[in-house]
């Protein structure tokens, strides 16, 4: 692999972790501040073994990425809008989780870094694309920035609200 693509590899690494992170803290967040009050939890999520059975909550539920962010900014945006998650989190989310990535060793720069493209669902037998991004270290590590500034968001207000 190119010297553009090892760079890709260990950075989107760090942006999935920091993705992981700011959903467990939105989950949580919701979680410590339903209504009706969750119950407890009988045991750590850590202890769970396959096929367990545990009740729906913030914690369980199948809630996209866009929807915690909703549910956490209803609650937030009236105390501190400051606090408030961007919804661009989504837009990173998406276009790593559904982007082709086009490796620059196909193309004449072998140590070029990866292109990102996405296409919309075929209609008539076409698709169009839909995002089109080089994934350089800049605009990789300004996504970390980023996802790191919205995360200490969530730790304030699980910590102040």
């Amino acid at each position: 692999m190119g010297k553009g693509f090892v760079e890709y590899s260990e950075t989107v690494g760090k942006i999935l972790a920091n993705l992981q992170a700011l959903e467990l803290l939105l989950r949580r967040y919701l979680y410590d501040r339903s209504d009706p009050p969750c119950d407890p939890l009988e045991r750590q999520l850590n202890d769970l073994a396959l096929g367990d059975a545990v009740p729906e909550n913030p914690l369980t539920d199948w809630s996209t990425l866009g929807q915690l962010i909703d549910r956490y900014n209803g609650r937030v945006a009236q105390l501190r809008p400051s606090l408030a998650v961007d919804m661009g989190v989504v837009a990173v989310r998406d276009a790593l989780a559904h982007s082709r990535v086009w490796l620059p060793e196909w193309s004449a720069e072998p140590d070029a870094p990866p292109v990102l493209l996405k296409f919309t669902k075929p209609s008539a037998g076409v698709a169009k694309v839909s995002f089109m991004q080089v994934a350089s270290s800049a605009w990789l590590e300004t996504r970390i920035r980023m996802l790191n500034g919205e995360i200490e968001k969530v730790v304030v207000a699980q910590r102040e609200l």
